[in-house]
């Protein structure tokens, strides 16, 4: 019965490794299953009081259709498959024209993990290729494209690296500031609850933010010395922390888009 090598299992973690935390991430439907296997471990003491055992329940990926994919029935997509499809999708992108074979498979990465990663792990959602390789909305390639912008604005600009001690200029300086400031508490919350998605939905608000900054801004061509010297660090920030984030989401930002960017 699973319940038994289950607890086989638990035996012989606590006999090799003897964890303080065992975590599993499995389905949510599978929650009943395991709170048993948990008390169960707890009454023969093959897990002592001292060691946490923590359930992290995830929704199911659904197809357009609503229904979820199952893998024993072999109808769920292979990734293989999945990422060549959307690697020719992004390919016949305007945006896309002279991207690199190593810039779309980091923009197919990025789509796929942020698909994933943007949804509270405990809720079910339709996975939606057409939807998650867009390069605007909550998507993957929105937050490489947004990073590219900003770092396409600060290329052979000079200015000093230092922290931003001048006033808060407009709503859209504010609002990136603010949002940038809010890094330790969610990267605290997204830990204790395990949940990535808080990530993704921070990261996001940082790129939502910043392009609403430089729509309204002037950074390039500013002659206000001390006002552009302000702005060009709170975008350095900004790449920093989208990048930053990113790489924790294990989404990386391919090295030519900011080429291809266009910068304002």
């Amino acid at each position: 019965m699973y319940g038994t090598t289950d607890l086989a299992t638990l035996k012989d973690r606590m006999d090799e490794f003897n964890p303080d935390e065992i975590v599993y991430v499995v389905d949510k439907r599978q929650s009943l299953h395991f709170n048993q296997v948990f008390e169960a471990a707890r009454r023969t003491k093959i897990v002592p009081q001292t060691t946490q055992l923590t359930f992290c329940g995830f929704g199911t990926v659904n197809g357009t259709d609503g229904k979820p994919f199952k893998t024993r029935k072999g109808d769920a997509p292979k990734l293989t498959s999945l990422f060549k499809q959307i690697k020719d999708m992004l390919r016949e992108k305007e945006q896309n024209a002279n991207a690199t074979d190593e810039d779309l498979d980091k923009l197919v990465n990025a789509t796929i993990k942020f698909a994933d990663l943007q949804n509270s792990r405990d809720y079910d959602y339709i996975f939606d290729i057409e939807k998650f390789s867009n390069t605007t909305g909550r998507t993957g390639p929105y937050l490489l494209y947004t990073n590219a912008r900003l770092i396409s604005i600060l290329k052979n600009e000079l200015f000093d690296k230092k922290e931003i001690s001048s006033p808060i200029y407009n709503e859209q300086d504010r609002d990136l500031r603010l949002q940038l400031l809010k890094f330790q508490e969610v990267f605290d919350r997204a830990y204790r609850e395990k949940k990535p998605n808080i990530l993704g939905e921070y990261v996001f608000g940082i790129c939502e933010k910043a392009n609403a900054f430089y729509q309204v801004n002037k950074v390039k061509g500013n002659l206000n010395l001390i006002q552009k010297n302000n702005w060009c660090n709170l975008l350095s920030m900004a790449i920093k922390m989208i990048t930053d984030v990113s790489e924790l989401l294990i989404i990386k930002q391919p090295r030519s888009m900011d080429k291809k960017a266009k910068s304002k």
